[in-house]
Parts: structure tokens; sequence; C-alpha cells
């Protein structure tokens, strides 16, 4: 595979590492493709210097390769405001509005073990006030939600310890976690869940799921609409869980694989299957 880079990561400060850890696994990788990986920190980019100048590398390294043959990764929320031509995207927010190819995020809590207490039915911890779906959640289930208040890595050091050994002790507990929508369409604690071993209720009307035209989720979770939250009890008791989540989890989202869903995708397009 052909790697063409605008700037590296070495700069990078953002705390969610989704682009930087695909970034140094695709650099390990020796695939046999005509696709090119135009490799810059896009979501650091906008943080730190705006659309604008991630629009700049886009079209630079467009001018330099045959964009049609360009891909980038874009973990950014604000990623479906970029202009990328007919270069492909893959991005965590993948929505059926924005046509780019669903990928997972990296994961900023996870564990793999299997040894766990299921008590607790289901749950969520984190910021309510990124999207209105959350203050559903809180109004139909106060006893399963706990608000935060505040974006996790705006918060001090010490909080965000506490936070992290609440929230990763919340997820070791619950059987399904709820997973909806933030400021952006998808959400970090759909994969994090998985990790742990929960059946994730994605709540985030619009959104596609990594490999779903490969990998039944049904067998592993619940994605209902924004509207019916309130059936949420009667959705689980009907819910018949068929796979482990945590093997999804193992084979895509892990750090040492994230990168895998992009590849089969691209195996897939030499293939001719899509």
């Amino acid at each position: 595979m052909k790697i063409v880079t605008f700037k590296d990561f070495s700069e990078v400060t953002d705390p969610v590492k989704t682009e930087e850890v695909i970034s140094s696994n695709l650099e390990e990788e020796d695939l046999d493709t005509e696709y090119i990986y135009g490799r810059f920190p896009i979501a650091d980019t906008i943080n730190k210097h705006g659309l604008a100048a991630a629009q700049h590398a886009i079209q630079t390294l467009q001018q330099k390769e045959d964009s049609s043959k360009l891909f980038f990764v874009c973990q950014h929320i604000l990623g479906d405001k970029l202009a990328f031509g007919d270069s492909r995207v893959f991005s965590p927010h993948a929505s059926e509005s924005n046509k780019f190819i669903s990928i997972p995020h990296s994961s900023c809590v996870e564990s793999t073990s299997k040894a766990y207490a299921k008590d607790v039915v289901f749950s969520f911890m984190g910021d309510l006030n990124s999207h209105r779906v959350r203050y559903d959640m809180y109004n139909n289930f106060p006893h399963a939600v706990i608000p935060t208040n505040a974006w996790h890595y705006n918060k001090s050091p010490e909080e965000q310890e506490g936070n992290k050994n609440m929230y990763s002790e919340v997820l070791r507990r619950s059987e399904y976690a709820l997973c909806p929508r933030g400021t952006g369409i998808s959400t970090i604690r759909l994969f994090e869940c998985l990790s742990f071993g929960c059946i994730p209720i994605i709540i985030a009307d619009g959104y596609v799921k990594p490999l779903e035209d490969s990998i039944n989720w049904d067998d592993f979770s619940m994605h209902i609409e924004e509207k019916e939250v309130a059936s949420i009890p009667q959705r689980i008791e009907a819910f018949d869980k068929k796979k482990d989540p945590q093997l999804f989890w193992n084979e895509y989202c892990s750090k040492d694989n994230l990168h895998l869903s992009i590849l089969e995708n691209l195996r897939e397009v030499a293939n001719g299957s899509i």
C-alpha cells in the first residue's frame, strides 16, 4: 500500500487516537492495492487550525495523486464539512447522509477479561448536554443514567481518573450499555462497552455501523430509533443474543486490529463485490 504524508502524528495531542492508531497500523501492512492512504491528522488539524487548514491538506495530497485512488481516515465530527471529492473517507461518524465508510473508534477505556458478574441490566454514564436523546434517557431511566455534566477530557486529571474507574466498573457490571449519539452521530462508548462484553443499545438515527454489510450486528447489539427510548426495557426482554459482543471487539476494534475494517473494504473493492 502506498502512503503519502502531508503531516505525521508526532505533535498530535488529541486524547482520542483513532486516526493515529490506524495510521500506525497501516504503516505495518503490505497490502497489494491501488488505493493510496492520504495520511495526516485530520481531527487534530481541525481542532488546532480549523477546517480551512484541513481542506488545504486534502487538496494538496489530491494534487499529488489520483484523487479517486486516495483514501482518508477522519475521526472528527465535522468531517462532513470537508470536501473530499471522489476520494474514499473512512470515519467512525459514518451516516446515511455523508456516505462515509464506517470504522470503529479507538477505545479510550477497554478490557478483554471475561470474569464479570453482570448484576446491572442497563446503564449509561456520561455527559447529557451533547444531545437531547441523552436527556430522554435520563428522564425515562434516572436510576440507570449517571450524568457527568461535562466532556470527560475537559475535567481535571483527578476527576478523569475517578470517572474512568467508575465508568469501567459500571461497564463491568452492566449486561447492556446505552450508546446514544452525542455531538457527533457516533460514540466511543459503543466500542468500549463491547470490550467489556456489554450488549450495546445504539441510539443514533442514521448511524451506519462498521462492516454492517458483512457482520450481523443484530446478533450482539440493538439499534433503536431516538424516539423509542422509552421502549428500552421491553426491547431488552425480547432480545436474543446470538454472539458474544466481545468477539467483534477483539477482531476489529482492538488497537492491533483497528485498521482491519479498512483493509476488508479495500479488498472488497478490488474483488468487485462493492
